[in-house]
């Protein structure tokens, strides 16, 4: 029955584009969403002179391979994966790139060690549990294969030396963290402040167990000075009804 669901799921959401296992830039959302984001993030990067992306909760490279081949990117990327298997391949691609370097790590509020609930779907992996209260397609086609500890370290600690050289002022800030970006964004009370710009996926039906109401994480970015620039969905429920959506964010001054 989970299966027939899925497939059933997988085909609704790729009507629009996407899939639910987040292959390639389709992670992003429909193909639509993809070049929209795509345009918009190359005219901020002009305007604010970026020279880094982070690139938090990589997977398999599907940002990478979106900033170069449909943002235009050619700046330096820095990726953290949590999942150990997709963090070593990534850093089998990256020795072809001088400007890519990869961390086999997940970024949050503290240093330590927390367990990874992996997805049996690519890219649906997250360190909250898959919410039990709150029931749709998404959360009935996802099911947890194993579970992992993992380091994490905080994004203070990444501008503080864990990799070199890093200007915030320069630096564009992706997250995609399966419920988990608030925390992320708590574990830099030094770095955010610096930064110019960020995208944050905001879930607006819940998926995972404990993951901030995306209005929380609207009041927080809004307390630290950061104003929307553009909203761009990833998926529906059959009720039409928007899952989740990519929010890019800038400092207004």
């Amino acid at each position: 029955m989970k299966r027939l669901l899925f497939n059933t799921v997988q085909g609704m959401t790729r009507l629009a584009g996407y899939d639910l296992a987040k292959q390639s830039s389709y992670s992003l959302g429909n193909s639509s969403s993809v070049a929209a984001i795509a345009a918009h993030l190359k005219d901020l990067f002009r305007e604010l002179g970026t020279q880094t992306v982070i690139d938090v909760g990589a997977n398999k490279g599907q940002y990478y391979d979106f900033l170069r081949d449909r943002a235009d990117f050619r700046g330096r990327i820095v990726s953290f994966e949590p999942i150990p298997e997709h963090a070593e391949e990534l850093k089998r691609r990256s020795s072809a790139d001088p400007l890519w370097s990869v961390h086999n790590m997940a970024l949050g509020r503290q240093r330590g060690t927390l367990p990874l609930n992996i997805s049996d779907k690519t890219g649906w992996s997250s360190l909250l549990r898959k919410s039990e209260s709150d029931t749709n397609e998404v959360v009935a086609a996802i099911s947890i294969e194993r579970v992992v500890d993992v380091q994490v370290h905080t994004l203070d600690e990444v501008f503080a030396g864990l990799e070199p050289d890093l200007d915030p002022s320069r630096c564009y800030l992706k997250l995609d963290s399966q419920g988990f970006d608030l925390e992320i964004m708590r574990g830099a009370p030094k770095s955010l402040p610096q930064l110019p710009a960020l995208q944050s996926e905001l879930e607006l039906l819940k998926v995972y167990e404990q993951a901030p109401d995306y209005l929380e994480v609207l009041a927080f970015l809004r307390s630290q000075g950061f104003s929307i620039t553009g909203l761009f969905p990833i998926w529906a429920d059959k009720l039409l009804r928007i899952g989740e959506v990519d929010a890019v964010f800038r400092k207004a001054g």
